[in-house]
């Protein structure tokens, strides 16, 4: 099967200029080049605003599929033609689906869907919101699954680690680690209750179909886990020199992991692992901003 799934791809653009993305090789299993990423920085102070900013605009892409929010902005715009009524109904009926008690996992998993998408172009399969309001349904147990079908038959698994400062970086990646060694476990039990109903991108529910049972062709499932994490470094001096001091922020942190951490997770599934680690300062201000913001 091929599909171009670039067509059900999010305008990353409202999100890319509010972070900057580096490569990097921590110490890290598999020792390879992982992402690492930050808030963009005017000289020596984060843009806070404009990554909350990205995050709003973002909800309805991360809720909606691109038919499904045309329909609601249509249905509200009408035979009146009221543009600013058709916009607020779409935002909020993507808003009401957001936890505002848990910011932290919304804010990551908003960021996980971005990375998904910016970086290896893959299109979300499920839309997880719905998922969770509905009342019939359990929810899944990945905070991501997204298809890449150009070239390929490639599922990204997506975990979404974000916790404020009490949590250390260490328990912070095991419980990762953790959490993916699950997922993968059950990756065919939990979709499976999703593919009947209205939750799969209507565009590749065949996809979903024939990966349940079996006839989707040399498939390669991808982990990507993202960690969002509190920093507290200190700057010792300002312009591009900072980059590279968050850099070597992130690498001392990584430097902290046992190998005893990866002796539950499968060599081969190890071996596909992908790390997107994000340092935050002040993450415990940055996400009462969010939560303020929708």
């Amino acid at each position: 099967m091929s599909i171009d799934t670039t067509k059900f791809l999010a305008n990353t653009s409202k999100l890319l200029d509010a972070l900057h993305v580096f490569q990097f090789k921590p110490a890290l299993e598999p020792k390879k080049e992982h992402y690492g990423s930050h808030i963009a920085l005017t000289d020596f102070q984060f843009n806070n605003a404009r990554i909350i900013q990205g995050l709003r605009d973002s909800i309805i892409d991360w809720v909606f599929s691109k038919p499904d929010a045309k329909r609601i902005f249509d249905e509200a715009y009408g035979p009146t033609c009221d543009l600013s009524a058709a916009s607020a109904t779409l935002y909020n009926s993507a808003r009401e689906t957001i936890r505002i008690a848990q910011p932290q996992g919304q804010f990551g998993e908003l960021l996980l869907s971005f990375f998904l998408q910016h970086l290896f172009h893959a299109a979300p399969l499920l839309r997880k919101q719905p998922v969770r309001t509905s009342d019939n349904h359990e929810r899944f147990g990945a905070d991501a699954i997204h298809y890449k079908g150009t070239g390929g038959n490639e599922v990204y698994v997506g975990e979404s680690k974000c916790y404020k400062s009490s949590y250390q970086f260490p328990s912070a990646f095991e419980e990762s680690i953790t959490s993916m060694e699950k997922t993968l476990s059950s990756f065919h039990i939990e979709i499976r209750k999703f593919v009947a109903g209205g939750f799969i991108e209507p565009g590749l529910k065949q996809v979903a179909e024939q990966l349940l049972s079996n006839k989707l062709q040399q498939v390669k499932l991808n982990p990507v886990s993202i960690i969002i994490y509190n920093e507290t470094a200190k700057f010792t001096s300002t312009g591009p020199e900072i980059k590279e001091q968050i850099k070597n922020a992130v690498l001392h942190q990584c430097s902290k992991i046992m190998p005893a951490v990866y002796n539950d997770l499968e060599q081969l599934a190890l071996s596909r692992f992908t790390y997107i680690i994000i340092p935050v300062w002040k993450l415990d201000a940055l996400l009462d901003e969010f939560v303020n913001s929708i």
